[in-house]
């Protein structure tokens, strides 16, 4: 008998009525024991093919977290249609969504997600010291349900002792594991308990000011210093002298001619030449918001113009006859964009800008910015790697691109 992976249905949010997920897979409809209900996918979609499904990684899929903080995720990352290459070759993935997202409209079974009002979340940010507990202020609408519920659920169903070992706790008692887990002396949330969240935001034991450095031009303490969560000697194998080096003479950075700091042409200029594609392409965060999050607010939409805009210089839109308020067409080898024209002195000759965080659907045909950009990563940052903290990323304002009028649009 086949082995089946189970996922929980979604639900109308708007009605809070259960409703059939639209999926490519072939599968039947069950009911829980808890009165969900769930789809059985066979295992030969939802095993080898979905693992093969992440685009050009080739890593295992995951259920992708998509609440309303990750909206439009599938459109929010460069080489956007590698990614839906990946997912038509095995018939799609699983996501979760609050609202109608084009990730929610890519994949083949959406899992009901809550949103930031509805669930209990330890949160904690880069740009400031505090730890702050956010807590539901409305129970789930209809069958809604947190990432943690989901991922228990969905373990329960393929392993049960597994989902014991590992999910064995609500939301509160995985705070408390986290806390518990910086306690140590010294540790940043020693002394932080959740009944402390609960009164008000907590400050962790990190210093203040935070001076990158300091221990090390002060105290002539080793390099580097820590950092969180990861443990010391995870980041300072990548120092052997512990010093701060401007030679590296690892093996790998002497085979890409860097054991010294480096200059590099941009990457993209070897891809497209900027004889034929004359302009830089940026695609930098909006001031109002942050990467998609709630770009499908119609208050969001009007701060920042009401529709998608592609910033340009008088001197580049008049050598193409452009004006503010033309729908035109920007693209390169990857693929293209219809969006809107404004000239602006602000825009530098020989650039052109256009702000992430638009969701496809906002543009003309539907197609959003990260159509043109690239997954490319310089192997130079591939030395060194600490999960989640030291791994490559994409140059997101290394892009080249040609703009023109949108004609028959």
């Amino acid at each position: 008998m086949a082995t089946s992976a189970l996922v929980a249905m979604p639900v109308d949010r708007m009605t809070g009525r259960r409703k059939r997920a639209s999926s490519r897979s072939m599968g039947s409809l069950v009911n829980s024991p808890d009165g969900i209900l769930i789809r059985s996918m066979p295992m030969a979609t939802s095993g080898p093919a979905i693992a093969a499904s992440n685009g050009v990684t080739r890593k295992p899929i995951r259920a992708r977290r998509h609440s309303l903080a990750r909206a439009a995720k599938s459109d929010s990352e460069s080489s956007s249609f590698r990614r839906r290459e990946g997912w038509a070759r095995v018939g799609g993935s699983v996501g979760a969504d609050a609202p109608r997202t084009e990730t929610g409209e890519a994949a083949a079974v959406v899992l009901p997600g809550t949103t930031w009002c509805e669930k209990t979340e330890l949160t904690a940010r880069p740009l400031h010291p505090f730890l702050q507990l956010q807590q539901a202020a409305i129970d789930p609408v209809g069958e809604a349900r947190s990432e943690l519920w989901m991922w228990r659920e969905i373990v329960r169903r393929i392993d049960p002792a597994k989902a014991a070992e590992l999910f064995g706790m609500d939301e509160e008692a995985a705070i408390e594991a986290i806390l518990a887990a910086g306690g140590e002396p010294g540790g940043p949330t020693q002394g932080i308990t959740l009944e402390m969240l609960k009164a008000g935001p907590v400050r962790l034991n990190v210093p203040d000011p935070d001076v990158a450095f300091k221990a090390q031009i002060e105290d002539l303490a080793p390099f580097p210093p820590r950092s969180l969560p990861a443990a010391l000697e995870k980041t300072a194998a990548f120092i052997p002298t512990r010093r701060i080096e401007f030679y590296k003479e690892e093996a790998r950075f002497r085979e890409l001619g860097e054991a010294v700091p480096t200059y590099r042409p941009p990457f993209d200029d070897t891809v497209h030449d900027p004889a034929t594609w004359p302009l830089a392409f940026l695609t930098p965060h909006s001031k109002w918001r942050i990467h998609s999050t709630y770009a499908n607010n119609p208050w969001l939409a009007e701060i920042h113009g009401g529709k998608p805009e592609v910033f340009i210089s008088p001197e580049d839109a008049a050598a193409r006859g452009l004006a503010t308020g033309d729908p035109i067409r920007v693209w390169n080898t990857r693929g293209e964009v219809v969006a809107w024209a404004h000239v602006s002195e602000s825009e530098q000759p020989g650039a052109v800008t256009l702000y992430e965080g638009w969701w496809p659907r906002q543009f003309m045909r539907g197609k959003g910015v990260n159509e043109l950009t690239s997954s490319a990563v310089n192997p130079i940052h591939e030395v060194h790697f600490v999960g989640n903290m030291w791994a490559p990323s994409t140059g997101w304002k290394d892009c080249r691109c040609q703009v023109a009028k949108a004609e028959q649009v």
